[in-house]
Order: structure tokens, then C-alpha cells, then sequence
């Protein structure tokens, strides 16, 4: 008769300690695809970007950042998909629509960069500019560009334009 409740003790003990470390892996999961693979800010559902990076998968916050990587590291960086702008769906490269250089940029953060005097610092740089957004049709890329300017460009003009 002891046994029993010795066993059911033991049972609920392994549940609870498979829920929590089942919990754990969830959190730091979500918190390793939740941001960028080579800048660390948070991925938007606007610009989200996949590329291969030698031979690995992983998540980008923009285009522009991806092809940063590319040219600041030995790294091969594959762009595979982009995500739609207005759609927020995903998008091959090579069917999409390009804006480059709009004066929306949902990867720049708003708040003022502080030097180690607490002044506010020019921003010279940043990997994510120009911002370039997906759009996979034509008419929508115009559309945004007569509202919010940028260039018209494909997949290729817009690696190049980059360099």
C-alpha cells in the first residue's frame, strides 16, 4: 500500500520536472529566433529575411543586414526569403519587388544613440540602411514609393547597389 503513493509522488515529480525543463527549452528558443542573426534587434514581421549562412539556416531583421554580413565577414550569406511588406508573407527573392532606400526603415530605433559623454552621437553607420522592403507586386512597391519615396529595384540591382 505504501507503494503507491511512493509511485505517484515519483510520477507527478517527473512530470513537473519535464514540464519545466520543456518550458526552459521554449523560452530560450523563442529568444534565440526572436532576434537578428548578425545585429540582435528584434525580427519584425515587415522585413523579416532567411538566408543560409554557410550552409546553416537563420533569421535576419532586413535584407540589408544579411548583405552586411556578407560584406563584413568571410561568411557565404544565401539570401532565401524575404517577407512580403504588405502582406507579411513570405517571398522568393527572385519574384519580389524591391524598395530600397524609403524613408521607412522598421529596423532603425528610435531613440538617440549616447556617446561616454552622455551626448547624443551622429549615426554614420548603420547595417540596416538603406532599408529595403518586399513587396510582390509591382503596382504595391510604386504605390508605397509615391508615399514614401525609395528606389524601384530587383533582387540582383539591389545586391549590387549594396556593395
Amino acid at each position: 500500500m505504501k507503494r503507491a503513493p511512493l509511485a505517484i509522488g515519483g510520477a507527478v515529480f517527473l512530470l513537473l520536472a519535464l514540464l519545466l525543463g520543456y518550458g526552459g527549452w521554449r523560452l530560450l528558443e523563442n529568444e534565440r529566433v526572436s532576434a537578428c542573426h548578425a545585429c540582435g534587434r528584434p525580427l519584425g514581421g515587415h522585413t523579416q529575411t532567411v538566408g543560409m549562412v554557410d550552409g546553416a539556416r537563420e533569421l535576419f531583421c532586413c535584407p540589408a543586414c544579411a548583405l552586411a554580413l556578407q560584406r563584413q565577414t568571410e561568411s557565404e550569406v544565401e539570401v532565401v526569403e524575404l517577407t512580403a511588406h504588405d502582406s507579411q508573407k513570405p517571398l522568393s527573392p527572385d519574384e519580389a519587388f524591391l524598395v530600397v532606400d524609403s524613408r521607412v526603415n522598421h529596423c532603425l530605433r528610435s531613440e538617440p544613440h549616447l556617446d561616454e559623454h552622455r551626448q547624443v552621437s551622429r549615426l554614420d553607420f548603420d547595417r540596416c540602411s538603406p532599408s529595403v522592403l518586399s513587396f510582390s507586386s509591382e503596382s504595391a512597391a510604386r504605390a508605397f514609393i509615391a508615399a514614401n519615396g525609395g528606389k524601384l529595384m530587383d533582387f540582383e540591382d539591389m545586391k549590387e547597389a549594396l556593395r
